[in-house]
C-alpha cells in the first residue's frame, strides 16, 4: 500500500521532478544475561511521504491476536 500510494502520485510527464520519501526503522534491543546489549530484529518501519506517515509493525515476536 505504501509504495502504491507513492507511485500513484509520481508526475509521469516531468522527468526533472524530485520525490522525497522519509524512511526509518526501529529495532528491538536484546540484553544478554551478562549485560551485553545487542540490536535485535527490526520491529517498526516508518515511511513518510507528503502529509502521510505509515507506521508498520514488522516484527511478529510481539504481535497479539485480537
Amino acid at each position: 500500500m505504501a509504495l502504491a500510494t507513492i507511485l500513484s502520485h509520481l508526475p509521469l510527464e516531468k522527468t526533472d521532478s524530485n520525490v522525497v520519501v522519509g524512511f526509518d526503522c526501529k529495532w528491538n534491543v536484546e540484553i544478554s544475561e551478562h549485560g551485553k546489549v545487542e540490536r535485535g530484529e527490526i520491529a517498526i518501519v516508518q515511511i513518510a511521504y507528503g502529509d502521510r506517515v505509515l507506521i508498520l509493525q514488522v516484527c511478529p515476536k510481539y504481535w497479539t491476536r485480537v
